[in-house]
């Protein structure tokens, strides 16, 4: 590129500058141009116009950038990308893990920038959201009850006046085309500074997986786990994986499936959306990029909230904590026919009969993620089942389906878009 046409603020639009110099009698039209609302990167880009990873609001922002840059550097028009979302498609990042291929329109990825690109959202469940992460408990009529206390038992309690909000009363379940729901009720009100709570899952095959869990907690779980779900605040709750079932580090030696560990191996789940190369003249060298999945934001889906963020994954009000959680996260292939991810040299995926759940509550530390002894053996106050047994363990199962469920809705970003279009003149 022409230095003298570089923007280092905007390359895009010194891009297109330069463009229109070189074709100065000739029309152009930019097509195509925009950014996908997934939760998962895709790829990197310096300017932060990344490859998905954008919330509907930012996806309007910069789409809404884009195309000012195009009319101010004199194009003829451009074509946005795109219309609607579409739940066939699938990136190069998500192609592999996503089978059959033949099923992939049958669901939700949202994990998967390809299908995020839409102005007009498919959303699983009609005619409405089945879970709005807005602390409305009509929304769980319909979900599956895992865990109920009758009685007023806890593993320990502190008599510290915070004690019920480390009881559980209640961990209710469903699901939809695109993600597992978690509902969490507890006795008093969440209060972080008081209460951390671990989530643990078991997707397939009881006899694999980290039964080991962290955080000073001491406590073996009675099956193999392969997903962690940390709720500790606003900011550092997280969702972990076990080390041998991690995309990310396995990935080149072809063996993506949980192995038996008791050793607490827990890691951040990552995707490397951009590999290190050297330039065409090489001269330049361009390093890799890594981005975190396990990252759990806070916030709500209900439009009207001050805290809404179409990339939210959980919620919490009074006594209650709302989660939402994708199945590409959880490394689902299919889970229109329960399949995961069981790569090895003979097979690429294993069925399930559905996900193991169990839950522990602990007082943390002040100024730390680790559980306040309790001079026990085990540092939990309360637990999801109350005996941490093989046959105490819920499971949550569903029905497969061959018809996809969804409704649309116009995404904050069409609303934005539709802002800058508006002040373009039709001619010029």
């Amino acid at each position: 590129m022409n230095n003298d046409y570089f923007d280092e603020k905007n390359p895009y639009r010194a891009y297109l500058t330069e463009l229109k110099r070189y074709h100065k009698s000739q029309p152009i039209l930019i097509a195509e141009f925009g950014v996908p609302s997934s939760r998962e990167i895709t790829h990197w880009q310096k300017n932060q116009w990344h490859h998905g990873g954008h919330n509907e609001a930012a996806q309007g922002e910069i789409n809404s950038e884009l195309m000012k840059s195009i009319n101010e550097s004199g194009m003829a028009g451009g074509i946005v990308f795109s219309w609607f979302d579409e739940w066939f498609k699938m990136n190069w990042l998500s192609s592999p893990y996503e089978i059959p291929a033949e099923r992939n329109p049958l669901w939700f990825n949202f994990q998967d920038a390809e299908q995020n690109y839409g102005l007009l959202a498919a959303y699983p469940g009609y005619p409405v959201k089945k879970v709005n992460l807005a602390g409305r408990i009509d929304e769980w009529n319909e979900a599956i009850t895992l865990y109920e206390k009758k009685e007023d038992s806890m593993a320990f309690k502190f008599n510290d006046s915070f004690d019920e909000t480390r009881a559980f009363k209640r961990l209710l379940s469903q699901h939809d085309e695109g993600f597992l729901y978690l509902f969490i009720e507890t006795k008093g009100k969440i209060d972080f500074t008081k209460a951390s709570y671990i989530i643990g899952l078991d997707t397939c095959r009881s006899n694999t997986g980290e039964t080991l869990l962290p955080f000073n907690t001491n406590v073996v779980c009675p099956v193999g786990l392969k997903f962690l779900v940390h709720l500790c605040c606003k900011e550092k709750s997280r969702i972990l994986v076990s080390q041998s079932y991690n995309k990310y580090l396995n990935k080149r030696s072809d063996h993506i499936l949980p192995s038996e560990s008791d050793q607490g191996a827990w890691v951040i789940m990552m995707n490397l959306t951009n590999p290190r190369r050297i330039s065409k003249d090489g001269k330049r060298f361009y390093p890799s990029h890594v981005f975190s999945m396990s990252t759990l934001r806070f916030g709500s889906l209900e439009q009207e909230s001050p805290c809404y963020d179409s990339l939210a994954d959980f919620f919490f009000t009074d006594n209650i904590i709302e989660l939402r959680i994708p199945w590409g996260l959880l490394n689902f292939t299919d889970p229109s026919s329960k399949s995961v991810i069981w790569m090895d040299k003979n097979n690429k995926t294993q069925k399930t009969e559905g996900i193991k759940i169990i839950a522990v509550s602990y007082k943390p530390e002040k100024d730390c993620l680790c559980a306040k002894p309790t001079g026990l053996k085990f540092n939990i106050t309360d637990s999801f089942p109350d005996s941490l047994k093989p046959e105490n363990v819920a499971v949550y199962s569903w029905e497969g389906w061959n018809i996809p469920i969804y409704h649309s809705y116009l995404k904050k970003s069409y609303y934005k878009y539709k802002e800058v279009l508006s002040a373009i003149p039709e001619e010029k």
